[in-house]
């Protein structure tokens, strides 16, 4: 939805035109229809989704680190020179990302707009960089977003979510480990000072998943500790004060799984599904984690009969509701072990 907005407004606002006149004519007219603030707003969301920049990487900003790196007859190549937000042994004061070229063309249309020189701040704000940043992504995923969620909204139907600019920053991290981005290619963008984060990106991805199973599960004590490391730590459901858990399987509702521990409100993954496997889950040792694996199972078979029935031979779908059934399985196991270990 983000990318469509983007590039949506970047054809609209800054379309390809061959005669100097036709484009003198259309800044004209950008002039009168052009609201500065909503533009600004779009490239501010625009740069925390395709770069991960901190917001007080982006309120320390200034107009020269927006740079057209090449320009030729096939098309323009831009890039962002992000500052660094903390203090880091390795000194570089910027790092250097390439953007997208309806990104690039925004951002020139924005400081020609504004008028913002080389050395000016590029987002000149009176509040705080973290308010502006998560502001701007409000309103915009507001404006992105379908007409009828855009009515609902307005009538008080419907309350849009709120994504701050952390979440971004995460998906640029998962997004770059499962395109096979390196730990260092992943620290560089994100600014890291090491490689402890981007490390756990590239282990959170499923294609390392397939390799730990299918390394580890052959032998016994290794598929033990494999199911010991897949999660938090275990607890009854009444020593969890947290949140909990809550997620629709194979059409039904299962709210009696575990808690979270995620420092986020919002889950960035699938939640519920996604749970199974992951470390910031704590599951309850009296969770109903049979009925999920039930449930689990009813969507594999339809997507088995769906899959017969089209005659796909590898519906992309299976592999996953297989991997999250497995997770659920040495979930299972695990409490298994914890209790038999309780009553020795």
């Amino acid at each position: 939805m983000i990318e469509n907005g983007i590039q949506l407004w970047a054809s609209k606002l800054c379309p390809k035109l061959e005669t100097k006149e036709a484009k003198v004519a259309h800044l004209e007219k950008i002039k009168k229809v052009t609201k500065l603030n909503f533009l600004r707003n779009c490239v501010i969301t625009a740069i925390v989704y395709y770069t991960g920049a901190r917001p007080v990487q982006i309120g320390m900003m200034a107009g020269s680190d927006y740079v057209i790196d090449t320009e030729n007859k096939y098309g323009i190549r831009y890039s962002l020179l992000v500052p660094y937000a903390k203090k880091t042994k390795i000194i570089i004061e910027r790092v250097r990302v390439a953007i997208p070229e309806e990104l690039g063309k925004l951002v020139s249309l924005y400081k020609y707009l504004s008028g913002i020189g080389e050395n000016d701040q590029l987002f000149p704000t009176k509040m705080s960089s973290m308010r502006m940043v998560n502001d701007s992504i409000k309103i915009m995923l507001l404006k992105f977003s379908p007409k009828t969620i855009q009515e609902a909204v307005q009538n008080e139907g419907y309350v849009l979510p709120v994504y701050p600019a952390t979440l971004f920053r995460h998906n640029v991290g998962h997004s770059m480990a499962m395109n096979g981005a390196s730990a260092p290619e992943i620290a560089y963008i994100l600014g890291h000072s090491n490689y402890t984060v981007a490390d756990r990106y590239i282990a959170a991805t499923p294609e390392m998943a397939d390799i730990r199973e299918q390394a580890l599960g052959r032998n016994p004590v290794f598929k033990n500790m494999m199911t010991l490391m897949l999660t938090g730590k275990l607890i009854h459901s009444t020593e969890w004060q947290g949140r909990r858990v809550a997620t629709s399987i194979g059409e039904k509702l299962h709210h009696h799984l575990g808690g979270c521990n995620y420092e986020e409100i919002i889950c960035p993954f699938s939640q519920g599904r996604g749970c199974y496997g992951c470390l910031y889950f704590i599951p309850f040792t009296d969770g109903n984690h049979k009925e999920a694996f039930d449930s689990f199972i009813n969507e594999i078979d339809e997507i088995r009969n769906i899959a017969d029935d089209t005659g796909q031979v590898y519906h992309p779908i299976m592999t996953e509701l297989i991997r999250r059934k497995d997770h659920v399985i040495h979930v299972m196991a695990r409490i298994e072990m914890f209790k038999a270990k309780e009553e020795n």
